[in-house]
């Protein structure tokens, strides 16, 4: 008809459920303006922990062994990964476990010769998920036949980008599970005689 709507509002009928659905991850103005005109806190809460251990042990005057252990466990939310979002509702949340665990042996064989045996384990996983990935809201909201159907490691709110309004919905990047993990071992024999020494 060319016309407006009636109070400059598109009347309920007109607006497609699924749709409908979304409105509420969208915060409500706070200023009468068509722009800016919502503020949002977004934190970015950071817990870290890393305990250590170390144990010493002289086995006997020429035979000693060294063990020490090292645990770092972090849970945060990331923005940056997540696309800085600027509603609330959709980082990155993060979880970094990192362990290291290292052995030493030293051996006197004799007063020529000494044995040292070194061993080490590394092992990293940071598991960047999306805020709401708990929730199969692909399913909530009737909208089927995506990979959230089968695999509940996507589930979250889908990605909406509206022309002039900030985007809601977790980042398409997501999810990043990440493991490293690597092994070391050696073995040192050094040997002396006189001015002489070999390894």
């Amino acid at each position: 008809t060319g016309l407006p709507f009636p109070a400059n509002m598109i009347p309920s009928n007109r607006i497609h459920p699924i749709s409908a659905m979304f409105r509420p991850y969208w915060p409500i103005a706070t200023k009468n303006t068509l722009f800016q005109n919502a503020s949002a806190d977004l934190a970015q809460p950071d817990n870290f922990s890393q305990p250590t251990g170390r144990l010493d042990w002289v086995i006997s005057p020429d035979h000693s062994l060294n063990v020490s252990y090292n645990y770092v466990y972090d849970r945060l939310k990331e923005l940056a990964i997540a696309g800085n979002p600027e509603v609330p509702g959709f980082a990155s949340d993060t979880r970094v476990a990192a362990q290291a665990l290292s052995l030493s042996e030293t051996w006197l064989v004799n007063q020529d010769v000494v044995n040292q045996f070194r061993a080490g384990f590394s092992r990293l996983r940071r598991d960047r998920m999306q805020e709401n990935g708990s929730q199969n809201l692909n399913a909530s909201f009737g909208i089927l036949g995506t990979t959230a159907d089968t695999e509940p490691q996507v589930w979250g709110l889908p990605y909406v980008a509206i022309s002039g309004f900030s985007r809601i919905g977790d980042n398409t990047n997501m999810p990043q599970p990440r493991t490293d993990q690597s092994w070391t071992m050696g073995d040192t024999v050094s040997i002396v005689k006189g001015n002489h020494g070999i390894k």
